[in-house]
């Protein structure tokens, strides 16, 4: 059980902690503000499809007029999230056993209430049996005939993988499908990590190096497994071109929706091997190479240092056992591009879907408890590390083993960065630089301001023995604007 001091960031601990684990996340929060306050991780659980279970306080059936009281359900539905009242005392154990099943088993968020009535009742243990997980639909043999005569055709075949892939544990069978095509792989932001070797482009879509970009949109033929293909993937659809054959396969009914040339709907763990088997090595070599990253030529002013050197330096000095939890803003393409992860399980993206700043320092925490084998490393901006500097205490209370390093731009960057070049005033966007490491100490964290790289000799001597969180307040140079920046807004 571990409190943490703002609902928000409890509720971004169990999100953490389901990204990370092996398990759904689970938090409790208070009837009325304390469920309002929860909500922004909620829908980032519902939108990027994690299994996390919230259960919230209820005022008594019928005390409308309590100061406490709000439509749960209403709230609830309006998100897109389930929601469920535990009400007869008789059956509470066994509707909230069945609903951490359901949770588990569609892999989403719901909410339980749980009124004040119920709260002081007895209830009595499940006895029901836990539904047999069954091994899905047999392969639709005509479909798969579709693919393979689309793959078979292609003169630059793509595999390109998402976190359904890694769910799946088909990244082996996945890369030597590759292999065997003579095709590149790459995969969404979530399931970063899942290949590797020269032939692997990295993240597809915004966070892709330009290079890396530009071979992904010269495939003819993408398999795309386990992904929905969302717009941050295709940059809004613009990456691949109108000739591009798409073969998708995933268990989502919502399949349909996107794009695809043949799609085949089911268990990736039942599609993928009868694809592995029905192909045959390639007789040529790979038709592209990875290239290698040129470091940045434009110089970085005294006492900032460029983010993309920062995060290459940091990416050698952490050890590769990590778990890396990003926050949202402009800064976050960085990490994501630059700082390597042994396996998706170590993507902890808190806002792939939502888009909101602020989770990172809360799932963080829940990352760390879930994986203590790894060594949790979030990277933040100083906005986001702003909005969530309550879960400061919460990290430094418990000494939780992690490195936060804060990307300081003194700026909302993303919105200097988009709306600048627009014409746009954007000095409400513009702040000091915010003290940061003084802030963390006073919490108990060790800390350290980065202005140099050289200044990273913190971070070595913190790893030497690992006692408590460690905050790196790296002043970035703020007029850098990152790679994945203007092709995400089509620039």
């Amino acid at each position: 059980m571990v409190v943490g001091r703002h609902e928000g960031g409890v509720a971004a601990m169990a999100l953490g902690a389901a990204l990370a684990g092996t398990g759904p996340g689970v938090c409790l929060v208070h009837q009325g503000p304390g469920f309002t306050n929860a909500l922004t991780p909620l829908v980032e659980a519902a939108k990027s499809r994690v299994p996390m279970l919230m259960l919230v306080g209820d005022t008594a059936e019928g005390d409308s007029g309590s100061p406490f009281h709000v439509d749960e359900a209403a709230i609830t539905a309006a998100l897109g999230v389930r929601f469920r009242a535990l009400d007869d005392p008789r059956r509470a154990a066994a509707d909230l056993a069945a609903v951490v099943e359901e949770v588990v088993r569609t892999s989403a968020p719901m909410v339980v209430s749980v009124p004040r009535s119920l709260q002081a009742a007895s209830s009595v243990a499940p006895t029901y049996e836990p539904a047999p997980v069954g091994r899905g639909a047999a392969v639709d043999e005509a479909e798969l005939a579709k693919a393979m005569t689309l793959l078979g055709s292609a003169r630059r075949p793509l595999v390109l993988a998402g976190r359904g892939a890694w769910s799946a544990r088909v990244g082996d069978d996945l890369g030597e499908l590759a292999r065997r095509l003579g095709a590149p792989t790459c995969t969404t932001a979530l399931a970063k990590g899942l290949f590797a070797g020269e032939q692997d482009l990295g993240v597809c879509g915004g966070f892709a190096l330009p290079e890396h970009r530009d071979l992904i949109a010269r495939a003819d033929v993408v398999l795309a497994v386990g992904t929905s293909l969302s717009r941050w993937t295709t940059l809004r659809s613009r990456l691949f071109g109108p000739g591009t054959r798409v073969v998708r396969i995933d268990s989502d009914p919502r399949i349909a929706v996107g794009r695809h040339d043949v799609q085949i709907r089911g268990d990736a763990a039942r599609i993928v091997p009868a694809l592995l088997d029905r192909v045959a090595p390639a007789d040529q070599d790979t038709w592209a190479i990875a290239p290698s990253y040129r470091s940045p030529a434009d110089p970085t002013p005294p006492g900032v240092v460029h983010p993309v050197l920062l995060s290459r330096e940091l990416d050698r000095l952490l050890p590769p056992e990590r778990t890396l939890v990003v926050d949202g803003g402009h800064f976050m393409g960085h990490p994501m591009t630059f700082l390597a992860v042994p396996d998706p399980a170590a993507v902890v993206l808190t806002s792939a879907r939502y888009q909101a700043i602020g989770l990172g320092l809360g799932a963080a925490v829940g990352a760390a408890l879930a994986r203590p084998d790894r060594l949790t490393v979030l990277c933040a901006g100083d906005a986001g590390t702003a909005m969530a500097a309550s879960e400061l205490e919460t990290a430094g209370r418990l000494a939780i083993p992690l490195v936060t390093v804060v990307y300081n731009d003194a700026q909302y960057g993303a919105e200097v960065h988009h709306f600048g070049p627009l014409g746009e005033d954007t000095r409400l966007d513009r702040y000091p630089s915010m003290q940061l490491a003084d802030v963390a100490r006073a919490w108990g964290w060790h800390a350290a301001t980065v202005r140099s790289l050289g200044d990273l000799g913190a971070l070595e001597v913190w790893l030497a023995d690992r006692t408590g969180p460690l905050l790196l307040d790296a002043r970035v140079d703020p007029h850098v604007v990152g790679h994945f920046f203007d092709a995400a807004h089509g620039r």
